[in-house]
């Protein structure tokens, strides 16, 4: 201090300018460590809240769940009935009528060899919904001739229409008539009759006569 008081006017001016040059100094990084303290920091948790919520407000809401497609089963006689000529009632027939389907049917579960004709009919005769044409304008191969593979249905066919009323016969047929046969494990093979327009008198007196199987010729001894 002595020497400060017997410095020069001049030297002491100089000196007391750099002290409070120092102290400005000294105050301005206080302040500025102060309001950054305060900041958030531009990569920090705060700013990546702020900036996740800001893109979730301006994206598109997700697209609503839709329901898984309901797959139902598709019964035999219905996809007989799709891929063929459309009937209200392909087994019972229209409300009213005569009934013959159900006493051909009948007639069929009757007799245990017609019933076993039809169980033991070769795949190769039988649709995919387990169907087979047994008549359709006249008696198909399965059971046109006396070795055919189901002339014992057909023959149970025939005796149930022998006792049909006429007037019954003549009833018109709209599209193919299914009889049920229960089959084993719960399956069920269907006998096919008719398409289009058509009697059971049709059935009865078809075009086709019963045919029977051709002998082999004999030889000469």
């Amino acid at each position: 201090m002595a020497q400060l008081a017997t410095s020069k006017p001049t030297e002491r001016l100089g000196a007391l300018t750099a002290v409070l040059v120092l102290h400005a100094l000294a105050l301005a990084l206080v302040l500025m460590h102060r309001n950054s303290a305060q900041r958030p920091a531009t990569g920090g948790p705060l700013h990546t809240v702020m900036l996740e919520a800001a893109a979730a407000e301006q994206s598109p809401p997700p697209p609503p769940t839709l329901p898984s497609k309901i797959v139902r089963e598709v019964r035999p006689e219905t996809q007989l009935a799709v891929s063929t000529e459309a009937a209200a009632d392909p087994i019972a027939g229209p409300p009213g009528g005569c009934g013959t389907a159900e006493r051909v049917r009948l007639a069929i579960l009757a007799d245990p060899a017609a019933i076993q004709s039809v169980l033991l009919a070769p795949p190769e005769t039988r649709s995919i919904a387990d169907a087979i044409v047994i008549w359709n304008v006249g008696w198909s191969t399965v059971a046109d001739t006396d070795i055919a593979p189901l002339v014992a249905a057909r023959l149970a066919v025939e005796r149930s229409l022998a006792s049909v009323e006429s007037a019954c016969l003549d009833e018109p047929v709209a599209g193919p008539r299914l009889i049920p046969i229960p089959a084993q494990a719960g399956m069920t093979t269907f006998l096919v009759f008719g398409s289009g327009n058509w009697t059971w008198r049709n059935v009865a007196q078809s075009l086709k006569p019963f045919e029977p199987a051709a002998s082999m010729p004999q030889q000469n001894g």
